[in-house]
């Protein structure tokens, strides 16, 4: 699952978020992208992989639409995401480079408390 968020025009606090319904291996995800952010003024959605240590989705071709749908949108993508998982991330910038992303927490105790648990 991920979170959608809507952040203030100057990007300074959360207005709003919401559990999504998107699942990550879901190729029609990018829909729910667009709904929220076309009618509720949402600015993009927030990733925790860092809570799946060994999952592999983030940079699989299931992903595209998602990425394709959120380069049109100007939408951001935010992700708490371990040191490991950086080169699934740094795939996908680069494929998608209208993308923005945020990385959060990275190098924060809790990334280097699940990495070794890893």
């Amino acid at each position: 699952m991920a979170v959608i968020g809507s952040l203030t025009e100057d990007g300074s606090r959360n207005q709003a978020s919401l559990p999504s319904s998107l699942k990550y291996e879901d190729p029609n995800g990018y829909e729910g992208l667009r709904y929220w952010v076309r009618e509720h003024g949402f600015r993009g959605m927030r990733f925790s992989p860092i809570y799946h240590p060994k999952s592999t989705w983030l940079n699989s071709k299931e992903q595209y639409p998602l990425w394709r749908e959120a380069e049109k949108l100007g939408a951001v993508f935010n992700f708490c995401i371990l040191p490991h998982q950086m080169p699934m991330l740094e795939d996908m910038a680069e494929r998608f480079p209208g993308v923005k992303i945020v990385i959060d927490h990275a190098g924060s105790r809790l990334c280097r408390v699940l990495c070794c648990q890893a």
